[in-house]
């Protein structure tokens, strides 16, 4: 996250898969949303201020124009619509900071991807340093086969490799692309490693 708060809603469950974008936690912006508010209250109130100093200004400058005032009297009301107009333009950009800080309160996935361990829970209160989850995304797959060291004679680089359903079915074929050098002394077999393709997320 990048703000804190507080979690209200969780939209996702582990191993769903989503899209860039969408949704996976809202934190509690009604703070946030109070802020934005009163922004948008200043900046109405400032741009009735504008509004004001440009009619005092036009009415000014026409006086001016006629010869019934001096040209102090014009510079100071132009001081005063400059003033009023960079008033504006400084809540503009606070508002839209403010605004900008809001979309953070809907925490949303950043690419397309399956979503891994949710750690937190509805109600919990989050800071920027706090795992809201993982994703991962779909690509290649990685079998580790501690093979038995008596059958590690028939290990062959680029030998077979079936992956099977509980069935007994052949759910995807690779190669061995890796054997370690060294028995394991824990397990007293030989890892063997292969890599199967699983860009569609099967």
């Amino acid at each position: 996250p990048q703000v804190d708060g507080q979690i209200t809603e969780i939209f996702v469950k582990s191993g769903d898969t989503i899209k860039a974008g969408a949704p996976v936690m809202q934190i509690d912006p009604l703070k946030q949303e109070a802020a934005v508010s009163g922004q948008e209250a200043a900046r109405a109130a400032q741009v009735a201020n504008v509004q004001l100093a440009q009619t005092q200004y036009d009415r000014v400058k026409q006086l001016y124009d006629t010869g019934v005032i001096a040209r102090m009297i014009l510079d100071q009301t132009q001081a005063a619509l400059d003033n009023a107009k960079e008033q504006l333009k400084n809540l503009d950009q606070q508002l839209s900071a403010q605004q900008v800080q809001l979309r953070y309160y809907k925490v949303v996935a950043p690419v397309d991807g399956i979503i891994g361990d949710i750690p937190v829970r509805v109600g919990d209160r989050i800071t920027p340093s706090s795992l809201l989850t993982t994703m991962d995304r779909p690509g290649n797959l990685e079998l580790y086969v501690n093979v038995p060291i008596e059958h590690s004679r028939e290990l062959k680089m680029g030998q077979r490799v079936q992956l099977l359903d509980t069935n007994g079915a052949v759910l995807a074929e690779s190669r061995v692309d890796f054997i370690a050098p060294q028995v394991s002394s824990d397990t007293q077999s030989i890892l063997a490693k292969a890599t199967f393709d699983n860009s569609s997320g099967s």
